[in-house]
């Protein structure tokens, strides 16, 4: 019996403007793949997977030409190669205008595939042309966004999102040591892009409320049309690339997440499922995608979409909380079995 053959397509945005947390998903997706396996993507920086065939499609011409360049390559391959199962990753949100032209190229590779599914890593109410567009099989990350895409009479199959698994043991004062950071520093982290609606506002009114902690800001980029200014005492901003993105979560005592809407981030967003990993308490916006991502975990607290003022002052309260809780906990440890 010859192996399966699967082809996966990754759409422009993954290199026009990175997504850490979509590209790390996607990769970890391929790897996990049975059979012969090609990928066609886009030139890509520390893009490389053993045993995969990596196809990468020109970058000739800007906008649209550049476009119209990828649709035609990656039409030229899935006739070529044949595979048993297409994947295709838009890699942006449905019901935007770049999200329809990826319906209408994603419809045109449907009808050249024996079985073909899209993978959306954000959902949402679709519009009328991506309902036309989408009469083939759509694969969601989470299981609130099957029910809203059923809901308009899709095709849907649920995908457990993947991501990578730390992979040593981080001694947590060393590392504090190598990024600057004292070993009695309470540190706050957060993961992410620069834009409208990820909640950095609530980060700097946090900064202000309690300036006694640090505040660190890892970003995928630094390129945004969003007015903000991140400079703080007591914030610090990271935006190039760590190899091993555990270090930063390891080094920190909590991990906040206070976006605004489902559609700041990915459905089961990247960064709460690798702060869960290495066990810190989680801080995140009480949205029903958010819920679903900390089902079961103990160290969860629910922030109420708000105000940047009422959503900072929260975060602060959580933080106090388990500022204590640690505190005894810690205190429990040190002290002496008096029953001995």
């Amino acid at each position: 019996m010859r192996p399966v053959k699967t082809l996966i397509i990754i759409a422009n945005r993954i290199n026009r403007q990175s997504d850490e947390g979509a590209t790390k998903a996607t990769i970890e997706f391929v790897r996990n793949l049975p059979g012969e396996r090609t990928l066609i993507s886009l030139s890509e920086k520390n893009f490389s997977l053993d045993g995969i065939k990596i196809i990468h499609s020109p970058l000739m011409g800007p906008g649209m030409i550049g476009h119209f360049i990828q649709v035609v390559v990656t039409i030229y391959h899935t006739v070529r190669i044949r595979a048993d199962k297409v994947y295709y990753f838009p890699l942006c949100f449905p019901n935007t205008f770049p999200g329809i032209l990826y319906q209408l190229h994603a419809y045109i590779l449907s009808k050249i595939s024996k079985d073909f599914i899209e993978i959306l890593y954000q959902t949402g109410e679709p519009g009328f042309l991506f309902r036309v567009f989408s009469r083939f099989k759509i694969g969601v990350t989470s299981r609130e966004g099957s029910k809203e895409i059923k809901e308009y009479g899709l095709s849907v199959t649920y995908f457990p999102i993947l991501h990578p698994k730390p992979q040593s043991k981080y001694a947590k004062n060393n590392l504090r040591k190598k990024y600057g950071f004292k070993e009695d520093d309470f540190v706050v982290l957060h993961v992410g892009h620069l834009q409208k609606n990820r909640g950095l506002d609530v980060l700097l009114g946090l900064s202000e409320i309690m300036p006694d902690i640090k505040i660190i800001i890892v970003l995928s980029s630094m390129k945004t049309k969003l007015q903000i200014s991140l400079k703080r005492k007591n914030t610090y901003i990271i935006d190039s690339y760590i190899e091993d993105i555990y270090e930063i979560y390891r080094l920190a005592d909590i991990y906040v997440f206070p976006i605004r809407d489902k559609g700041a981030a990915l459905d089961i967003p990247l960064s709460i499922l690798e702060a869960k990993e290495m066990s810190l308490p989680i801080i995140a916006s009480d949205l029903s995608n958010i819920r679903e991502a900390l089902t079961g975990y103990p160290e969860a607290y629910f922030l109420e979409v708000g105000s940047t003022e009422e959503m900072a002052k929260t975060t602060a309260e959580y933080i106090k909380q388990i500022r204590t809780n640690k505190y005894e906990e810690d205190k429990k440890r040190s002290s002496p079995d008096i029953l001995r």
